[in-house]
């Protein structure tokens, strides 16, 4: 009955899954094979396409204006490509032993690292934007997932170690001051610097207010008053009234005055001398100048004076500067106090270097977008390849069990239909028929003829 009602509607469920069950060893065996070949195959491609990320926003001193090029403090422009540059991840690697296996060489070779930025409108129309970055990296590169985020967290550390790196020429008048020759200029470029702290103190105040805590509680008022209190002293200006009076010179590794510094007096004193008798000429002829007003003659005042005030300070320059030649001498004593002046300005420059450093350092913000900082992207976990692996496997060996048992069921039915009587009796009714037929074809045409 059933068989019957399989031949007028069709193939039924139940047929196919009788079919399939027919071979159920030969639909496990391909099952288990497509299942484990296929996990470890979609395993290990998935592995070679996964790839570790790290989403972060990066606020920059120097950033507020425009995140997509501006300098640091240093005027270095800052380009957010250069987070993944070669230098960058050999500084990476060099921050930690743990990194020693990864081949930052081939990563980079091979572009197998990468960085994005997507600018963002903080506000509608505001035209200030927030820069969102993202690192892509190969995860066959990394033995594991915290290597890979310890690794990926210090190439997006770029701009903090840079900043705290940072090189500035902060001693610019530090530097000149110890090539000068003669105490007074020297004196002057250190007095130079002093004034240069002071005011470089002022721009960080007035950006990030007196009370900004640059570390261990102490903030910049405070790090500025150690300046003040320094500068309140009046070192330096006591030492260049001493030099004057006292024609204090430069000595040479002799003791005596140095031949350079009483040259370039001399050379001064010529150069001062010709300016006081420019302003002495300069002053004759205003005396000498008339203005036809009534018959009168009305003098310049405000230009007679100012002349005769310059003629007095070059008479006072040139006699100093005649006692440097003639009376000048050499102390060991004041030497070593003017270099007292130039190891305690270096410390209060190397101090301004290293506040100026933690502010920029601090003002630096990382925000990450993951709270596990990285993520895993393209990749294919073993449960889920296995689970792919297996509806594969299962679909695959239903097919091949159903093709298989329908062909053995088939070659069944056709040996039962070939030993049946019926089929017997009319294979040898059709012989008989052959063999007549095949007579009647064999005889003569005459005979044919007769009997037609």
């Amino acid at each position: 009955m059933e068989e019957k009602i399989e031949n007028e509607n069709g193939i039924s469920l139940g047929y196919i899954f009788r079919t399939i069950f027919s071979q159920k060893w030969l639909a496990l065996i391909i099952a288990v094979a497509i299942t484990l070949a296929g996990t470890f195959g979609l395993y290990f491609l998935g592995k070679s396409n996964e790839v570790y990320s790290v989403t972060f926003v990066s606020k920059i001193p120097g950033s507020e204006s425009s995140p997509q090029a501006f300098d640091f403090p240093d005027g270095k422009e800052f380009r957010y490509e250069v987070i993944v540059s070669y230098d960058n991840l050999k500084k990476a690697k060099d921050q930690n032993k743990l990194f020693d296996g990864i081949d930052i060489q081939k990563m980079y070779e091979k572009g197998d690292i990468s960085i994005i930025r997507t600018l963002k409108e903080t506000a509608s129309g505001s035209k200030e934007y927030e820069a969102t970055y993202k690192i892509d990296a190969k995860a066959k590169y990394f033995k594991e997932s915290a290597v890979a985020r310890d690794f990926l967290t210090e190439l997006t550390l770029f701009p903090v170690r840079y900043l705290e790196s940072m090189s500035i020429d902060y001693d610019k008048s530090l530097e000149a001051s110890r090539e000068a020759i003669q105490y007074d200029v020297r004196l002057s470029y250190l007095n130079d610097q002093l004034t240069y702290l002071n005011e470089e103190y002022n721009k960080l105040i007035e950006k990030y207010s007196e009370n900004f805590v640059v570390k261990d509680g102490k903030t910049l008022n405070y790090y500025k008053s150690q300046l003040l209190t320094y500068s309140d002293r009046g070192d330096i200006d006591r030492l260049k009234i001493k030099a004057i009076d006292e024609h204090i010179v430069m000595g040479d590794e002799n003791g005596q005055p140095l031949e350079a510094a009483i040259a370039k007096y001399k050379s001064q004193k010529v150069e001062k001398v010709r300016e006081r008798d420019r302003i002495q000429a300069a002053l004759k002829n205003a005396i000498a100048s008339v203005r036809p007003e009534s018959g009168s003659i009305i003098l310049d005042a405000d230009a007679i004076m100012n002349y005769t005030i310059r003629i007095a300070e070059l008479d006072q320059d040139i006699a100093d500067i005649q006692k440097f030649i003639d009376e000048s001498r050499v102390s060991a004593e004041f030497e070593a106090e003017v270099e007292a002046v130039e190891t305690k300005l270096s410390e209060l420059t190397n101090l301004y270097s290293e506040v100026a450093s933690a502010v920029y350092s601090s003002k630096t913000i990382v925000n990450y977008m993951n709270t596990n900082i990285i993520a895993i992207e393209n990749g294919r976990g073993i449960v889920m390849s296995a689970a792919i692996s297996l509806v594969l496997g299962l679909a695959a060996a239903a097919v091949v069990a159903y093709i298989v048992g329908w062909s053995k069921q088939k070659k069944v039915r056709v040996k039962q239909f070939v030993n049946m009587p019926v089929y017997g009796e009319a294979r040898l009714q059709i012989a008989v028929s052959d063999e007549t037929h095949g007579d009647e074809e064999n005889r003569p045409i005459e005979e044919q003829d007769k009997k037609e």
